[in-house]
């Protein structure tokens, strides 16, 4: 089972009861980002990587 949920902050307790029921659970952090990113490329025409952002916005990898 999968659990996806565009939410992405850190103390989301549905997330969290997915995972302790064995359901593997996404959050929206790396949706967040990946929009993020295409934007900027959008208006800018420039491309970034996404570890670094990512890294940067949430604290890992």
């Amino acid at each position: 089972m999968i659990y996806y949920d565009l939410n992405y902050n850190e103390d989301n307790k549905i997330i969290g009861s997915a995972r302790q029921s064995g359901a593997v659970a996404i959050d929206g952090s790396t949706m967040l980002v990946w929009q993020a990113l295409r934007s900027f490329d959008i208006w800018t025409g420039l491309q970034v990587q996404f570890e670094p952002v990512y890294r940067a916005v949430f604290g890992c990898s």
